[in-house]
Formats: structure tokens, C-alpha cells, sequence
């Protein structure tokens, strides 16, 4: 009866797991169609938005040139509202005001001779959805003034259209209240006046930002209760519940949002894989996201990239990819897979055997305003004359340029792959002969770091990969000794600590689902010189290993000591054998 529950329970958990796949499918399809809708609707409602203000502002230049009519009219208009805003400093004075005409145009039901409601104009109503502002017009010194108050706070201000005497019109802006804002509201919000020409857009960009953005510091700080417990999330769970309402919605996408709940710690999601050498034909090659929390593999990760891509690295949820080969005009893609936002960048010195590593540090730079990130592409330098060097290029989104460093370094080795590793400050590549290739992007400067044992060490050359863990950078080492993890102490003076160090022998043990068994045996016995030929090291991050061992692609956890079965490596591509491996942790960053 023991081996009949024994079988029971096994089945119970294959078709468990099988039922789990087919529901994360299907959530994930759901959350595909409903990003691409509201990736169409926002770019429609920025499309209005531009042409609309852009409309308004000349209406209101044309009323400002013929402004004793306009007064005029607004005169003889008798059906028009009057409000009134509270005084920053607190007094009885009030300003009444009236709204236009367009503003309150009456609409009729059909057949029917009584009034059905009013109506407010584009500009009004478009004010009032995208910032949540009342507006209306007041009659001050046969000027146009327009008032605008934020219900929910309170804050309100006046923007009075004046004309200079050469001529030239200019926006006169005064803070009325600030009251729930006055906690948050930056400099320029409690100045007593601020003249701009109403053909600058800076001010409504920075309003935009603090009513928008920093608004939700008051609604949705540290402190609520709603925020609390969402930002506790993965940034998996919350990109689903963004489908909850538009309320969560608005907030999960909020850049105030997104950089709190960044500082929670995200698990690693899994590998982003791709099939064959980095040199030979780009458009063939596959890409496959192969996740370790429910071990399973996708297709189609980066689908949504205006061309097909090679990768480069990751960092933070952000991923680098180049443009594929032949290109009349190679670009950088920065993208985040969750979000399915992208930015690119023009790269005229690309090449197909150029590395790049991505620099992002949420921390050093918070995304609150702006998400800001560097590029470091690093490339070998042959001379008949002197000894070979990396030359390095520097990128920054902040002043959109690529600038040449000075740094050169001297080295004869080549990279190893197309894999970086960013950690702390400094982008680390692994060379064939087992050295890493380090970059201070902050001081520009360059090192080799030994590795911890020489190829003379093995027997055989052994399998080797970089990757980051708890903020350090390690090297995972797999010969006919057995496995190592080391981490980098020091990295001038190529000081390694040992972390893990287990034989073949016992890793069988601990895992009989290997295959074939007495693997250790074989690797000892055959004539064969590279370990990669039986085991190589695919990737690593936080502890967990994506190795392949002869005909099979395993994930090994480093704490638990345990390895799972993925895939047959033929099921990633034809030419799988010498992929590039990415690790990926999911993240909410925006990039727009």
C-alpha cells in the first residue's frame, strides 16, 4: 500500500504542477493583451494631450491679443459661475472668478425642450483628468487669469497672462494656497511669483510631476496602510494586481511607488538563455527565459522590441540587448521584460564582438524622477606592434552621449562570452584564461584580478562563470575536483574566499536524478581535456547555478544543495551548446 500512495502522491504532483504551468500561462497571456491595451491607450491620451494644450495655449494667445473684446464678451455673459480660494496667508480675501463661455454650454435631450446638464470644454475637462485640477477664468486688471485649485489638498494658484511692453506675452504664476502640499511642495511651488513665456513647457512639466507624482507621497506614504503591505510584494505579484483597478493601477505604476518598494528584496526569477555563437548569424537565434521559481522554460521574452536582439547583461530588472547583424544602424536596447518598456540608443562603433555592461543602481540613483543608468562597451584592441588592450566607451542616459575613455588595459586575453557582471560600481567580464576583466565606471579605471586557482591547478581546463551574490562578485568553478563557489574580497589584490567547495561524488549523491550516473568516473577517465565537453557553468546569481551537464540543463541551489532537471539543451536552440546566459530578477522599473 506504501508504494501504491507513493505513486498516488507522485501523480498528485505531476498533474499539480502541470495544472500551475497552464494557469501561469494563461495569467500571463491575460497580463500580455492587457499591457498592450494600455500601452495603446496611453500612447492615444499623450497624442491628445500634446495636441490639445498645444491648441489651448494658442487660443489663449489669440484671446490675449484681442483682449478688450474678450473682456467684452466675458461681460455680457450672465450665466457664468463665481468661486472663490482661500489666501495663503490665511486671510478673508478671496478672488471671484468666471468661467467661459465654452465652459458651460448646455446640452439638450433629445425631444426634449428641458436642460439635460452642462458640459465643460476640452481644456477643462483634459486639466482635470490628467491633473485633477478645477480650473476657471477671473477678470484681474483686464487681464486673463486662470485659476486652478486641487480639490483633494487644497493647493491652488493663479496663472495671469500679461503682455510686456515690447509686445510679448508672458505667464505670471502666484501659489494661493499650498495647505496639504506645504510638506512636500518644492521651492519653486512657494515662490510668491514666477514669470515664464507660455511657449515653455518646463512649468507644466514640473507641475505635472509634483501634482501627478509627488502628490502620492501624501496618499500613499510609508506610512498607509495600503501602500505598506503592497510594497512588501515581489514585483511579480504586483504586476498582476495592477489588473485589480485603476486606482492600483495608477499607484504600482507610480515612480514614488516603485522606488519604496524597490527596497524590498526581489528573489532571482530565473535565465534568460540564448542559443548559439555570438559571432555567426544573430537573426537565428533563440531566446528563452527559463525560470527557477516554478522550474519551466518560455519563448518570446523580448517580442515586444521594435527588432531582434542579442544579450548583453542585466542589472536590477533592466536588461541589455544590442541590435542584431548586419545593421546599417546598430542601437543599445535598455528594457525591462516586465513592464515591456524600452528605451534605445544609437551606437555607431558597435560591432558584433562588442561586450556591454549595463550600469543601474537604484540606490545611488533613485527612480523616483528619472530612471538613470550607464553603459560601459568594452572591446579588444589587436596591434602588430605592441601588446593588445581593452579600450573602454562610456555612455550616460543623463547627457545622452557616448564619450571614449582614456583607460586602456593591457592584456593579451580575449572574453570569455558576451556575459558582464555589474556590482558595486565596477563592470567584471570573465577572459578565456580565467582572469576577470574589471571597470570603475566612477573613477575609470581598469585591473585584471587573478583567478583563485591557476590552469595548471586542474588536469583538465575546468568550466567557469561569473555572477553576483549579496552584493559581491563570485566565481563558480566546476572540474573532476568537484564544485566551487569562491567570493571576491578584494579585488586588487585578488583576494578569494572559498564559499562552497563539493566533489562529484558527493553532488551525486545528493542528487540521484543526475544523469548519466558515475558521472565523476566517466569525467576521470575520458581522454578528453575540457570539462566543458561533460559539465559547463551557464550562469549564476544569488546562490543558485545553471549548468549543463552533457545533454541536460540542470539548476543548482547552492543553500538547499539540490538540483533540478530544466530541460534537454536541444529543446533551447540547435546551437545551444555555446549560449550567452543572463540571470534576471524582476523588477517594476520604469524607463518612460
Amino acid at each position: 500500500m506504501e508504494s501504491l500512495y507513493a505513486k498516488l502522491y507522485k501523480k498528485y504532483n505531476e498533474l499539480k504542477k502541470e495544472k500551475e504551468s497552464e494557469f501561469d500561462k494563461l495569467s500571463q497571456d491575460q497580463e500580455n493583451m492587457f499591457m498592450n491595451y494600455m500601452t495603446a491607450a496611453d500612447e492615444m491620451i499623450q497624442y491628445l494631450k500634446n495636441k490639445k494644450l498645444s491648441d489651448e495655449l494658442a487660443r489663449f494667445q489669440g484671446l490675449e491679443r484681442n483682449g478688450n473684446s474678450h473682456h467684452e464678451h466675458l461681460e455680457r455673459n450672465t450665466d457664468q459661475q463665481t468661486n472663490s480660494f482661500d489666501n495663503s496667508q490665511g486671510g478673508d480675501a478671496s478672488v471671484k472668478t468666471q468661467q467661459p463661455t465654452c465652459c458651460t454650454r448646455k446640452i439638450y435631450s433629445p425631444g426634449s425642450s428641458e436642460r439635460a446638464g452642462s458640459i465643460n470644454c476640452v481644456f477643462q475637462d483634459l486639466f482635470e483628468q490628467v491633473h485633477g485640477l478645477n480650473l476657471s477664468v477671473a477678470n484681474q486688471n483686464d487681464e486673463l487669469c486662470v485659476m486652478a485649485q486641487h480639490p483633494s489638498s487644497g493647493y491652488s494658484f493663479s496663472l495671469t497672462l500679461t503682455t510686456k511692453p515690447s509686445g510679448e506675452t508672458e505667464f505670471v504664476y502666484r501659489v494661493i494656497s499650498l495647505r496639504m502640499m506645504e510638506r512636500i511642495a518644492p521651492g519653486w511651488m512657494r515662490e510668491e511669483a514666477i514669470i515664464f513665456n507660455p511657449n515653455h513647457l518646463l512649468f507644466f512639466h514640473q507641475l505635472e510631476s509634483v501634482v501627478s507624482g509627488k502628490m502620492k507621497q501624501v496618499w500613499f506614504s510609508s506610512d498607509d496602510i495600503t501602500t505598506n503591505i503592497l510594497s512588501r510584494l515581489s514585483a511579480k505579484e504586483l504586476n498582476r494586481l495592477k489588473l485589480v483597478s485603476k486606482e492600483w493601477q495608477n499607484l504600482i505604476s507610480d515612480r514614488t511607488f516603485i522606488n519604496f518598494q524597490l527596497n524590498t528584496e526581489e528573489q532571482m526569477s530565473g535565465f534568460f538563455f540564448q542559443e548559439g555563437l555570438f559571432w555567426v548569424d544573430d537573426h537565428s537565434k533563440k531566446i528563452s527565459f527559463i525560470s527557477t521559481e516554478v522550474i519551466s522554460v518560455r519563448q518570446g521574452a523580448f517580442g515586444f522590441l521594435p527588432e531582434n536582439v542579442v544579450i548583453m547583461s542585466s542589472t536590477n530588472g533592466l536588461v541589455c540587448c544590442r541590435s542584431c547583424f548586419p545593421t546599417s544602424l546598430p542601437k543599445v536596447h535598455i528594457c525591462n521584460p516586465l513592464n515591456r518598456q524600452w528605451i534605445s540608443v544609437p551606437y555607431g562603433d558597435l560591432l558584433p564582438v562588442t561586450n556591454i555592461a549595463l550600469a543601474f543602481d537604484h540606490v545611488k540613483n533613485p527612480v523616483d524622477v528619472s530612471t538613470n543608468f550607464k553603459l560601459v562597451a568594452v572591446r579588444h584592441v589587436f596591434s602588430e606592434e605592441i601588446e593588445s588592450w581593452f579600450s573602454f566607451d562610456i555612455y550616460s542616459s543623463v547627457t545622452g552621449l557616448w564619450i571614449r575613455s582614456s583607460e586602456k588595459c593591457l592584456c593579451n586575453e580575449d572574453l570569455a562570452n558576451m556575459k558582464a557582471v555589474f556590482v558595486g560600481g565596477i563592470a567584471y567580464w570573465l577572459t578565456e584564461k580565467s582572469t576577470v576583466l574589471m571597470f570603475d565606471l566612477e573613477n575609470e579605471l581598469s585591473w585584471l584580478i587573478s583567478a583563485p586557482l591557476p590552469l595548471e591547478h586542474f588536469r583538465k581546463t575546468p568550466a567557469m562563470c561569473i555572477g553576483e551574490s549579496k552584493g559581491k562578485l563570485c566565481l563558480v568553478i566546476v572540474s573532476e575536483d568537484g564544485l566551487q563557489l569562491w567570493i571576491l574580497e578584494d579585488h586588487f589584490a585578488s583576494q578569494w574566499q572559498l564559499n562552497v567547495a563539493l566533489s562529484l561524488d558527493l553532488l551525486e549523491e545528493e542528487n540521484p536524478n543526475l544523469k548519466p550516473r558515475n558521472l565523476s568516473l566517466e569525467i576521470r577517465s575520458a581522454s578528453t581535456t575540457e570539462m566543458v565537453t561533460w559539465i559547463d557553468a551557464l550562469g549564476f546569481k544569488d546562490g543558485v547555478m545553471l549548468v549543463r551537464i552533457l545533454g541536460d540543463v540542470y539548476s543548482y541551489r547552492f543553500e538547499s544543495r539540490k538540483m533540478n532537471r530544466v530541460c534537454e539543451i536541444k529543446a533551447l536552440g540547435s546551437k545551444a551548446f555555446f549560449p550567452t546566459v543572463i540571470p534576471y530578477s524582476m523588477t517594476l522599473v520604469p524607463l518612460l
